[in-house]
C-alpha cells in the first residue's frame, strides 16, 4: 500500500519464500495462507490487470522444478531445501 492508502502488486521479491510458525505461508494469496491455488493466482492476475497469468504461472513452475538443484549449489542448508520442496510440491501439481 502506498502513502494514499492504495494497493499495488508488489515486486516479485516480496514473495520470497517465508513460513510462519504455524507451518502455513506467511504470505496470503487472495486471502487464503494454508492452501493457495492456481485459482488464488488467477483472481490476484485478475485484480491487478496482470496479462497471461497462465503463461506466467507455466513460466514460474518451471522454474521452481530447478529450485532444489539451484538452492544445492548457493548452499542452502538440506533442511531448508527439504522444507521449501515440500510446500512447492503441492502447487506444482496443479
Amino acid at each position: 500500500m502506498n502513502e494514499k492508502g492504495l494497493w499495488q502488486l508488489a515486486p516479485v521479491y516480496d514473495l520470497t519464500f517465508s513460513s510462519s510458525s504455524f507451518g502455513s505461508h506467511s504470505i496470503s494469496f487472495a486471502g487464503e495462507y494454508k492452501n493457495p491455488t492456481q485459482q488464488h493466482l488467477l483472481e490476484l492476475a485478475k485484480v491487478f490487470g496482470i496479462k497471461k497469468p497462465k503463461v506466467i504461472i507455466v513460466q514460474v513452475k518451471q522454474a521452481v522444478c530447478n529450485w532444489a538443484r539451484t538452492a544445492s549449489l548457493c548452499n542452502v542448508s538440506r533442511e531448508s531445501v527439504k522444507v521449501i520442496k515440500k510446500t512447492t510440491e503441492d502447487l506444482l501439481k496443479e
